[in-house]
This record gives C-alpha cells, structure tokens and sequence, in this order.
C-alpha cells in the first residue's frame, strides 16, 4: 500500500510548472555549466564524461567579472553560428535581443498595440 495521497490533475501540473521554473532558474545561474555542457555533448562524450566537465567547470556562472553581460554575449554567439535549414524553422528570425516596438506601458500593465491593416 502506497502512503502518498493520490495527486490530483491539478496538483501534477503545479509540479511540473514549479520544475520547469527552477530548472530556467538554475541553467540561467549557471550558464558556464552549461556552455560546458553542450561543448561536451557536442563532442559526443559520455554521460559521465559529460558529468566530469560539469563537476570540473572552471567559471560555473559564465561572468568573467569584468563584463556582466555574458547571457548576450553567449546569444550574439550563438546567432552567428551557421544554422541549418531545420533549425532555422524551429526557431525563426526573431530572437530575445529585438526591441518590441508595439508594447505600449501605462496604467494597468501593458499590451501590444493593435495592428491597423487587420
């Protein structure tokens, strides 16, 4: 017999979504790691060759100290490696970096301003 409660529809997808969030949280903190990583996994290694470099990464958050703004650099470089065509239509033109010329901020929150030709 099972001591845990049954989890409801609802309580399952909490989970997931607490999970998802602190897993975001925790790849973002430790961008360095990552970048490792799938340096690692590039190469073709092990798990636990991938394991190792993650354990024996050297700069763990990324930031060199100087400049703190290594999440755009790690994009800006990314951008420039040549993608292949299904890459390119997974993921498309647009990227985090492009300011949004339609958001309008004011009381209440923001919104996308409406287009006129629709």
């Amino acid at each position: 017999a099972n001591a845990d409660p049954e989890l409801t529809e609802r309580d399952i997808e909490n989970r997931i979504r607490f999970s998802l969030g602190f897993t975001m949280t925790q790849l973002r903190l430790h961008l360095g790691a990552l970048d490792d990583l799938a340096d690692a996994m590039e190469r073709g290694n092990s798990i636990a060759e991938c394991v190792a470099v993650m354990e024996g990464c050297k700069n763990i958050c990324g930031n060199d100290g100087i400049f703190n703004d290594y999440d755009l650099r790690r994009r800006q470089k990314f951008r420039s490696i040549k993608a292949n065509l299904l890459e390119k239509l997974m993921l498309g033109e647009k990227n985090a970096d492009a300011e949004e010329d339609r958001l309008v901020i004011g009381k209440g929150g923001g919104y996308k301003q409406e287009s006129k030709f629709i």
